[in-house]
């Protein structure tokens, strides 16, 4: 807990954007007088608002999963490139044993990142990716990338494609029925 102004607030060392930072967590009654002290103390140094699509686009950018979005109990911590995360050599905790028998055999679907080549085309999320003229995935989360100046997604393609797409492979996404071209990264 951390006194802010005249309110005492418990601020909470939060990863979920990608960089440094702290989500706070304030009484209601002094959201108005929080956010104002913050408004002044950063002033000088360019603070401005900012909103859910912006916290969105730096978590894509990252390559931060979401619960809902490219996680859920449909996914495993493999397809998900979340394997560095999980500990199976610990005893115990549900579904260990069948992640123990998934190790290392071929993955249904992969979750991988994309960069859309032309920056004038924007992702929402949903759309198919298209490899060779055929869909092989969708677009889980999209938003605009400040680092790659164009639009940005996380998405899972599934089946021979896992083999194929890989980092720099290009490939298109269907936008609107628009073919837009867009290059896979690592997530």
């Amino acid at each position: 807990e951390i006194d802010l102004g005249h309110a005492r607030v418990r601020a909470a060392r939060m990863a979920y954007v990608g960089g440094p930072g702290y989500e706070l967590y304030v009484p209601v009654e002094m959201t108005r007088h929080v956010y104002l002290a913050l408004m002044t103390a950063g002033q000088d140094l360019g603070l401005r608002d900012a909103g859910y699509y912006a916290l969105d686009a730096l978590r894509i950018e990252a390559g931060r999963r979401a619960w809902g979005a490219e996680l859920g109990p449909d996914e495993t911590p493999f397809e998900a490139g979340l394997e560095f995360a999980v500990k199976l050599d610990k005893p115990g905790f549900i579904g260990r044993e069948a992640l123990l028998a998934a190790r290392g055999q071929p993955l249904r679907k992969k979750l991988m990142a994309f960069v859309v080549n032309d920056p004038a085309h924007y992702l929402w999320g949903g759309e198919s990716i298209v490899l060779d003229g055929r869909p092989v995935g969708e677009v889980s989360s999209a938003g605009w990338s400040l680092k790659a100046g164009a639009c940005m997604a996380l998405g899972y393609v599934r089946g021979e494609a896992v083999a194929a797409v890989q980092d720099g492979t290009a490939v298109h996404i269907d936008l609107w029925g628009q073919p837009v071209a867009a290059t896979a990264r690592r997530v």
